[in-house]
């Protein structure tokens, strides 16, 4: 760990702290929600990095496809 991550740690450490028990409830269900947010978001991008132009058709394209 380097010392930014250490000084870092240790200023969030102090900020939670001071939150009251109701403040940490709040705090804590909006960081899972962008906690929740980043991963949607991480899986999506990966996704696309795979998709290839030929993996997706319209409604119209693949009754064409199959009939």
């Amino acid at each position: 760990m380097s010392k930014e991550q250490k000084l870092f740690r240790t200023k969030v450490h102090r900020l939670v702290d001071r939150f009251s028990d109701e403040e940490l409830t709040g705090v804590w269900e909006t960081m899972w929600g962008l906690y929740c947010d980043r991963m949607m978001f991480k899986a999506i991008q990966a996704a696309k990095s795979y998709q290839q132009p030929w993996d997706l058709l319209t409604h119209e394209e693949a009754v064409r496809f199959l009939g």
